[in-house]
């Protein structure tokens, strides 16, 4: 099969092949690219339906995906706020564990990439609409290497749609 590209490299892009087509699954590979950098374990094999589920699940937050004055904090101190601090020692203290789940569906894009993604990075996105931009916030789980990279406000979405739409028409054909 084809490896496929949904948006841009040099900003934010998806990366995506079909491997194979079951009765009810699509088998291939994802990852993601941002900043030219590739994130995700793309030989990994997954069920391609359920990143397109999983998108359309984070595509819902896509009005409440901002975070108070998050344009005025650094990349360390927003990290800590849509991540970290739900897994300090303070968490089950403070009762921020139980806002876990919204702070997820809302902000962790990594979700989406299943086990290509969530075993070995953490990616949160958020719109800062007073800046005109969606930032990009990542790490390796493996490393300690908190990165940055800024989108067009909405590029993500439009990339979001890219990919859907990419990989429903290639399977339809593909019956």
């Amino acid at each position: 099969m084809n490896i496929e590209i949904s948006g841009n490299k040099d900003h934010f892009a998806i990366q995506w092949e079909v491997l194979r087509i079951g009765t009810n699954d699509w088998y291939g590979s994802f990852c993601v690219w941002i900043a030219n950098q590739m994130i995700g374990k793309f030989h990994f094999e997954l069920m391609l339906n359920v990143t397109l589920y999983h998108l359309g699940e984070f595509q819902k937050h896509k009005n409440i995906r901002s975070f108070r004055d998050s344009h005025l904090l650094s990349k360390e101190q927003l990290f800590y706020e849509l991540y970290e601090r739900f897994f300090s020692e303070d968490a089950l203290k403070t009762g921020d564990h139980l806002n876990l789940g919204i702070y997820r569906a809302i902000f962790w894009l990594s979700e989406i990439g299943q086990e290509s993604l969530i075993d070995d990075y953490t990616i949160i996105l958020l719109d800062e609409p007073l800046a005109n931009r969606q930032r990009l916030l990542w790490k390796s789980l493996l490393k300690e290497d908190l990165q940055e990279h800024s989108i067009p406000l909405n590029y993500f979405e439009e990339v979001a749609s890219e990919y859907q739409t990419q990989v429903l028409n290639f399977c339809e054909r593909s019956r």
